[in-house]
């Protein structure tokens, strides 16, 4: 059995995919598995530590090289990018595991607006706000398939917002149990949240509320497939945890 190096934390934008992030990196450093920056040098796409843009083949490998050396990992790393091949490969090998997390398109569309109006990265399209629901959608679309590449795989547990966001501490649990180690979920939940990081407005189903019908019905119709699948299930089935299997833990 292949020991993991990396823990990916893939997110759809406005997701609540650093909640989820913050939960695995608590989980790592409770179970004594020390979380480092990865301080990638000019060209990479490196964002702010342990964020990564895109992952590509020099990316992963100056990842592996920095889990090597700080004790053989896993390092938890946060990505909104899609699914590389070189990453397919460590996946299919089993030193990458990870997680992936989605949010219904019509939540995420009113909280890009949100972004839109506080003038955030996610609010913008080609350097402009966005200005109307269907702006937010073009991401939405992208979105929802990178979302989809990286759930279908079997190394990855697949997180819905609702869950994520209003039972934190099932999903730590999943998560310890994914990762094979022990956790002691209501201080990691709590220790997730508190973080000083900026999060969506936590509000369950937003678009209920918010959003008018018709709008929200051809959105639903676009979407159908995927809502059903991966948003609306509360997945309570994670995946056996690999870390225990190497330490008889």
């Amino acid at each position: 059995m292949t020991k993991p190096l990396i823990y990916i934390s893939y997110g759809m934008a406005k997701s609540g995919s650093t909640l989820a992030f913050q939960l695995v990196s608590a989980i790592l450093e409770e179970a004594g598995i020390a979380q480092y920056d990865l301080d990638l040098r000019e060209g990479s796409s490196l964002e702010q530590a342990r964020f990564v843009g895109i992952i590509r083949p020099q990316e992963l490998g100056h990842m592996v090289a920095v889990a090597k050396a700080r004790g053989g990992g896993p390092i938890a790393v946060k990505t909104h990018g899609g699914l590389w091949n070189c990453v397919a490969e460590g996946l299919d090998h089993g030193w990458i595991i990870g997680h992936a997390v989605c949010r219904d398109p019509r939540d995420i569309a009113l909280s890009m607006m949100d972004a839109s109006r506080m003038g955030e990265a996610w609010g913008r399209r080609e350097g402009q706000p966005l200005r109307h629901i269907e702006d937010a959608l073009d991401y939405v679309r992208a979105h929802s398939k990178k979302f989809a590449d990286w759930a279908r795989h079997p190394a990855i547990l697949p997180i819905a917002y609702e869950r994520l966001a209003f039972d934190t501490e099932a999903v730590a649990a999943d998560i310890a149990k994914q990762l094979g180690v022990e956790a002691d979920v209501k201080r990691v939940a709590k220790m997730a949240k508190a973080s000083k990081t900026n999060y969506n407005v936590a509000k369950s189903r937003r678009h209920e509320a918010e959003m008018s019908a018709e709008v929200s019905e051809r959105i639903r119709e676009e979407f159908a497939g995927f809502i059903d699948k991966w948003c609306e299930p509360d997945f309570t089935a994670p995946k056996r945890g690999i870390l225990s299997r190497l330490t008889g833990g």
